[in-house]
């Protein structure tokens, strides 16, 4: 699974490596679960799985969720469709934990599970950067 989050989080980077938002005051805390679930899911899909017809997607958007910072939100799930995945999505933010923001290799993360690497990212400043490729391998760690 790490290397599919490694994927995961390489193909994001790819495509957000060209945006960047205005440096605001670092986090003092996470986006709530329940703000999250209110956002736009954007979907990507990284594979199929013939042996479990389902597919593999990332789930990710980019909002401030009622904080001052912008943070982007990553997270893997499954279904046969991007709607079943963002269903999969929403259901299973019920299940985790709002954690404090901790600033690692220069980014801020929020991580809510570990297993599906679901997170929320900021930089050092407080807004959204895409992180160098050794942040994010870091980031996996």
């Amino acid at each position: 699974m790490n290397l599919l989050k490694l994927f995961s989080l390489a193909t994001s980077l790819l495509l957000f490596s060209q945006m960047a938002f205005a440096i605001q005051p670092a986090p003092k805390e996470c986006p709530s679960l329940s703000k999250i679930k209110q956002g736009d899911f954007r979907t990507f899909l990284l594979g199929h799985s013939e042996k479990l017809d389902e597919s593999m997607y990332q789930i990710y958007q980019i909002n401030n969720f009622d904080t001052p910072q912008t943070w982007l939100f990553l997270t893997l799930a499954p279904g046969q469709t991007p709607a079943q995945a963002i269903s999969f999505t929403i259901t299973r933010l019920d299940t985790l934990n709002t954690p404090n923001p901790r600033l690692r290799h220069g980014v801020w993360e929020c991580g809510y599970d570990d297993d599906t690497g679901a997170i929320t990212i900021a930089d050092d400043k407080g807004g959204f950067v895409a992180p160098s490729p050794e942040q994010a391998m870091s980031l996996l760690k």
